[in-house]
């Protein structure tokens, strides 16, 4: 396959994996507090408007992040071999990230592309009437550049990576229990998306 058509093969992937960017929604800033309302106090580092379900550490393991990809971008050929999707809940605090997931692209007969996502989101949350609420958002990702493989050479594909801004914020629907995470995202093409986590020992 020839660098022009792989070209083509990344701008339309690159269109794909920017709808994955819209896994969540725009944050929308809370109101501050009114000023009668008293400090929060040092003894307990959970706010109580803040379901203790969530706190602790989960997990999205490779299986359900390849199926997530599948849905949300439908393209052939594209897969996640590899990683995971943690959500880690700390008092008021979250975070949202990924160490790295490997983003893998058939191209043909012993040809394909990969490249590895890496992002994190951090900020605040609060829950109510069956949502969570994520607020002060902090964002960072980075997709590495795409590297070709065919019988059994490795190329550097010409361009560069995609720019990607993985987020989730805004009020989602929830459900938590022992076990199970799941988190009701906006997205683009699809009327909700649910994101699927359980919990780490």
């Amino acid at each position: 396959m020839s660098y022009k058509s792989n070209s083509q093969i990344i701008a339309l992937f690159s269109t794909g994996i920017l709808i994955l960017s819209a896994c969540g929604l725009t944050s929308t800033p809370s109101p501050p507090p009114s000023p009668s309302q008293p400090p929060p106090t040092v003894e307990s580092t959970i706010p109580l408007d803040s379901d203790l379900c969530l706190q602790g550490d989960w997990v999205m393991p490779t299986a359900d992040l390849d199926l997530m990809i599948a849905v949300i971008l439908p393209i052939p050929g594209v897969r996640v071999p590899g990683g995971e999707l943690l959500m880690m809940f700390d008092g008021p605090s979250y975070r949202y990230l990924s160490y790295g997931f490997i983003i893998h692209m058939d191209l043909g007969t012993d040809t394909y592309m990969e490249s590895t996502a890496s992002f994190e989101n951090t900020g605040s949350f609060s829950t109510r009437d069956g949502l969570i609420v994520f607020s002060s958002i902090v964002s960072e990702s980075e997709i590495s550049s795409w590297t070709g493989y065919k019988n059994g050479e490795t190329y550097t594909v010409p361009g560069t990576s995609p720019e990607v801004a993985f987020s989730i914020g805004g009020e989602n629907p929830y459900r938590c229990s022992a076990d199970r995470l799941e988190i009701e995202t906006y997205h683009p093409t699809l009327e909700t998306m649910t994101l699927f986590f359980t919990r780490q020992p």
